[in-house]
């Protein structure tokens, strides 16, 4: 197994928890766009602040600034629509869906990056499919019962994302640091969150953010760093249907920790993601 692909599968595991504390901070009745601002401070300012004392800040020029910041703005116009997605939809649907970015990322880089057509890798990415449309049942009535203008706003969020990996896979692939790249994404990320809040006439945290946005930041940035540096060593392809699958490590622990009731369906999207690792693991 490649160094790439344990980075990846690391990413997989702390994405999951981070998702997975975000869910119980949800229930705890936080404000998305306050939370995602206290979080984007924390992740920017200890981000900022190791970039600083190693110097990688110098390494911020211009042509990291243009890739980076369109890059940071649509990130966060995909989550900020993912968010409002989930207020009218079911987000056992709707989640999974945005996940699906890893499709835009995975055929963006075979066409537009180049990066190889190889079997096993097509099979992997199939089998990412198969994974969050069985775990999601995506193909039950809950899609159709699900109101037409949250399904347009998750698939646009969707789209956006995945263009967000080509972009930053793009970056690497012209000679861009993993840490200035993610400086510079932060950059136009905590502008976007900063208006937001502005807008919304509201930015004071709650007891829920307060606890638990700084533990998220902090497994936000070891997701994104390990990702990072998986994607400058290894094809888009292969990295992003592995990242993207970090969803089953939160069911999982909502299974364990909060006595979810796990059905075939979602048993059988288990099978699948751990299939795809296995699979792109020796593409």
């Amino acid at each position: 197994m490649s160094l790439a692909i344990i980075l990846a599968f690391i990413a997989l595991l702390v994405g999951g928890v981070a998702d997975f504390l975000y869910r119980i901070a949800q229930d705890k009745g936080i404000s998305s766009g306050v939370f995602l601002f206290w979080q984007s401070i924390i992740f920017s300012a200890i981000l900022w602040i190791y970039a600083l004392i190693t110097g990688e800040v110098a390494k911020l020029d211009l042509f990291t600034l243009i890739v980076g910041l369109p890059a940071g703005a649509m990130g966060f116009a995909a989550l900020t629509l993912f968010i409002i997605s989930v207020k009218t939809g079911d987000i056992s649907v709707n989640a999974p869906i945005f996940r699906l970015n890893f499709v835009i990322t995975s055929a963006g880089a075979m066409i537009l990056l180049g990066e190889p057509v190889l079997p096993l890798r097509v099979l992997g990415v199939v089998l990412a499919l198969l994974s969050v449309f069985f775990f999601a049942e995506l193909t039950s009535l809950k899609v159709i019962k699900n109101p037409s203008r949250s399904l347009v706003l998750v698939s646009t969020a969707s789209i956006i994302f995945g263009f967000v990996g080509i972009l930053i896979k793009y970056g690497l692939e012209n000679d861009i640091d993993p840490i200035p790249l993610l400086l510079s994404q932060t950059i136009a990320f905590q502008i976007a969150a900063t208006i937001n809040v502005i807008l919304q006439k509201s930015w004071r945290p709650n007891g829920a953010t307060i606890l638990y946005s700084p533990l998220v930041a902090i497994l936000q940035l070891i997701w994104a760093s390990l990702t990072l540096f998986a994607l400058n060593i290894a094809d888009a392809s292969l990295i992003y249907p592995i990242i993207q699958l970090s969803f089953i490590v939160t069911a999982i622990l909502g299974f364990i920790l909060l006595k979810e009731k796990l059905n075939r369906s979602k048993l059988i999207g288990i099978i699948f993601a751990i299939t795809t690792v296995g699979v792109l693991s020796i593409a």
